[in-house]
């Protein structure tokens, strides 16, 4: 019997990586809501901190979609175009949410304790939580509607030659 390779096995630890972070940011943007004017600042500074780290995550392994495994599955499946055209769009969306919560946690590392910018807390707590649902919402479908496709599509020696080509160049965070 021929050896079983699964795209899906040699993506999964790096994907449950990206949610992971996009969960302990949630948790500590939560934080902001709920410990108060005494720590807003310290808490921001934390989420901020987490949220790049959750960037540079979610960076490396939408390059290696864009860069990888988008053109290798649209050259040999060319009907998924679509679905790879709405993923594209969706690490898009995800980078902007990203920008609009750095931008909300830079406003809060700044504030005075005298000004308890509530409105700013309440919009980066709601933007944290949004973010962390679409990082995992965006995981799932990929998983389920693009993954299973090239596993169930590809032949293994397309999955061999796929990933050959992961682990041939290393993918660098964008600066």
């Amino acid at each position: 019997m021929a050896a079983q390779i699964s795209i899906q096995d040699s993506l999964t630890e790096s994907r449950k990586n990206v949610l992971r972070k996009a969960i302990v940011f949630d948790e500590s943007a939560e934080k902001l809501r709920f410990e108060g004017k005494a720590r807003f600042r310290v808490n921001a500074g934390r989420s901020a901190r987490l949220l790049r780290a959750l960037e540079s995550a979610l960076s490396v392994e939408t390059r290696l979609e864009e860069e990888k495994l988008f053109p290798y599955a649209g050259r040999r499946i060319p009907r998924l175009e679509v679905l790879l055209y709405y993923f594209r769009t969706e690490h898009g969306e995800l980078h902007a949410q990203i920008q609009k919560l750095k931008f909300l946690l830079h406003l809060l590392e700044r504030s005075s304790a005298a000004v308890f910018p509530a409105q700013v807390v309440q919009e980066a707590r709601l933007g944290a939580m949004r973010l962390a649902a679409h990082v995992a919402e965006h995981i799932r479908q990929e998983d389920e509607e693009l993954i299973a496709a090239l596993d169930a599509e590809f032949h293994l020696s397309e999955k061999k030659a796929f990933l050959r080509l992961v682990r041939s160049r290393p993918i660098m965070k964008r600066r």
